[in-house]
């Protein structure tokens, strides 16, 4: 009996360090793998990770991989926002997003996001700019620096400043129509782009020009389905307050 005991207690420890071991963060360079824990990013975007040596940031521009687990704030997050409860979204993820900020990890991009829309239905127009400026610096010449820069747009609209958020929109929109189809990594930018210029033209009184750019979403990007149905949204509402047709 004591026998089984030890060896119960023995496989619980083995499954607890596995455990332990494959919640660990992992960055993988060129030339190795480093694992321990992700605990925050320096000035120009490296991860900085703590290990068995110590606290060492990581070159990013040799980083190959980062293989990072997801906080429990992320998935309060996504509640709240699910809910419309944007007071929540900001207190799960505010202090989260930006410390992560400039990592190349799916959910610390999907909580900027939140945040971000968060800040602008809240009215933290100032947070919002500021988390756009700051996602413009750490993700230069990728999707995500065109996201922000489209929600500088928004936030220009929401002010009334329409040709700032025309400078910023026209150009993204016009090289979109440029492409056959932008590749997917783009889908998600292009469609925020067409999404907000819909938002400009109806705060300009353009109704059916915003139903034409609400309709190319679903034309042309049918896989973004959280986005067609937000579009379709406010096509209907458009048709039934104003009689809107696209063009």
């Amino acid at each position: 009996m004591v026998r089984k005991i030890a060896t119960i207690i023995s496989c619980a420890a083995s499954i607890a360090c596995i455990s332990q071991a494959s919640a660990q963060d992992k960055i993988t360079t060129q030339t190795e793998t480093i694992e321990g824990a992700i605990v925050g990013v320096t000035s120009d975007g490296s991860p900085k990770i703590q290990s068995a040596k110590g606290i060492a940031a990581v070159n990013k521009s040799q980083i190959v991989r980062i293989e990072m687990k997801e906080p429990a704030e992320v998935a309060k997050a996504r509640q709240a926002a699910a809910s419309g409860d944007s007071a929540g979204v900001v207190s799960a993820l505010g202090a989260k997003a930006m410390q992560f900020i400039g990592l190349d990890v799916l959910w610390v991009k999907e909580s900027v996001a939140l945040l971000s829309d968060a800040y602008i239905a809240s009215g933290k127009k100032a947070e919002a700019k500021a988390l756009f400026e700051a996602v413009e610096k750490n993700y230069k010449g990728t999707p995500d620096e065109v996201q922000a820069q489209v929600g500088k747009a928004r936030l220009a609209v929401e002010e009334k400043n329409y040709p700032a958020a025309e400078q910023i929109l026209n150009p993204i929109i016009e090289k979109a129509k440029g492409q056959v189809l932008p590749p997917v990594s783009e889908h998600a930018s292009v469609v925020a782009a067409f999404y907000a210029m819909g938002q400009l033209l109806e705060a300009q009184g353009k109704k059916n020009e915003a139903m034409e750019c609400y309709a190319k979403i679903g034309s042309l990007y049918p896989a973004s389905q959280a986005q067609v149905t937000q579009a379709a949204s406010r096509m209907k509402s458009l048709r039934e307050s104003s009689n809107a047709f696209v063009p």
